[in-house]
């Protein structure tokens, strides 16, 4: 997925304090994410608010409030589910995943 890395960055760094590092890295996790995000991504590089978005019945505000993170990471964490190749079995875990609560530091 394509994005304004450099507004992005700014946002990351300045708003959200990441470190520069931490915000690079997590820029090129998010070139690797489905397309189905550029929406949501877009909305918040515009004014900083979160579409709802769901894949699987599972919303990136849930995944948000559930992980305590960020709309990045959350679609980062929610690109998992749709990867072609992962099995029934495994969405199941990821699905599970998502839904209970996580910290990220």
């Amino acid at each position: 997925m394509t994005i304004d890395k450099t507004k992005a960055k700014e946002i990351l760094v300045n708003e959200l304090n990441y470190k520069d590092f931490e915000a690079d890295s997590i820029l090129e996790e998010v070139s690797k994410i489905s397309n189905v995000f550029a929406p949501v991504m877009q909305k918040w590089l515009d004014d900083r608010s979160v579409s709802d978005f769901l894949i699987e019945g599972i919303s990136i505000k849930d995944v948000m409030n559930s992980h305590n993170c960020d709309v990045v990471r959350a679609a980062i964490e929610m690109n998992f589910l749709l990867d072609p190749n992962i099995t029934p079995e495994n969405k199941q875990i990821i699905i599970r995943n998502l839904k209970e609560d996580h910290i990220f530091v």
